[in-house]
This record gives C-alpha cells, structure tokens and sequence, in this order.
C-alpha cells in the first residue's frame, strides 16, 4: 500500500482519522498512530513488522538528531526535495529548509562535504 493507492486513500486513511477522534486521551490518541503506523508499513512486508516495532520501542523519548547539511546547498536557490516518494517534487528555498529542520527541534550543522 503506498499513500496514494486508493485502499489508503478511501480506506485506511479515514478509518484511521475517525478511530483517532474518537480516541480521548492524548495517550490513546498516540497509540492509534503507532498502531496504524505499524499496520501500514505491514502492508509493505510483514517480515519487516518486528524490526519496526524494536525501532519504535528503542528510540523512544531519544534526543533529536543532528542533521548536517552540505553548505554548498545553501547557495542554491531551490532545492527540490521528495515528500514520502519520487512521484511528486517540493520546491523551496535552502532557509525553508534549515526553518522546517530547526521547526522539529533538530540541531542543523553547515558543512563543506
């Protein structure tokens, strides 16, 4: 299932939407996540459920990661990048990009690579 078949979309999608607001604490809300998240990407290969499952567990509550970003990027005017998959490409600016990586609480470090 990918995010834009028709199963997720009509489906999986507004099953998940409903069951979240119908969730009232914001614990129960966030198992539903994990729960449809895991359930999805078990659509992928279930051999894999397991291994995404210990990754959930083990990085639970970890501090924010580093991002390090070519600086030679930074000169650029736009960056094309890939939301979710290679079918459709977001244009923006190299300091929507460092906004968006600051935004989710990530150190960004410039770099010459």
């Amino acid at each position: 299932m990918s995010f834009t078949s028709p199963v997720f979309l009509f489906a999986f999608l507004p099953l998940t939407v409903i069951v979240y607001q119908l969730a009232r604490s914001t614990k129960l809300k966030n198992i539903v996540w994990i729960a449809a998240g895991l359930l999805f990407y078990a659509f992928g290969d279930l051999r894999l459920l397991p291994r995404l499952r210990g990754s959930c567990l083990l990085h639970e509550g970890a501090a924010p990661v580093e991002v390090l970003v070519d600086e030679e990027l930074m000169t650029r005017p736009l960056l094309g990048v890939h939301p979710c998959d290679n079918t459709a490409t977001l244009w923006i600016t190299p300091q929507q990009l460092s906004l968006f990586l600051s935004s989710r609480g990530n150190a960004v470090t410039f770099a010459a690579i």
